[in-house]
């Protein structure tokens, strides 16, 4: 484990080998697939690595509850 925990993006593993097989199955049976590119939903599970952003553009409501924001 690391410390802070690290913001990640988990994949969807399945739904990624499952979109694999799918293409190569058309293409098995002489299909031209549509695209070269496919995009499936992530999630970002945020850590501890992850931080309040600092720097004036802060909402002064945010700013206030975060200190050291400034």
């Amino acid at each position: 484990m690391s410390v802070p925990a690290l913001t990640t993006v988990v994949q969807p593993l399945r739904d990624i080998g499952r979109a694999a097989l799918r293409i190569i199955l058309r293409q098995v049976g002489g299909e031209v697939p549509d695209s070269r590119r496919v995009e499936l939903a992530t999630k970002l599970v945020v850590r501890e690595s992850t931080a309040a952003p600092r720097g004036e553009w802060l909402a002064p409501t945010l700013a206030a509850t975060c200190p050291g924001a400034r």
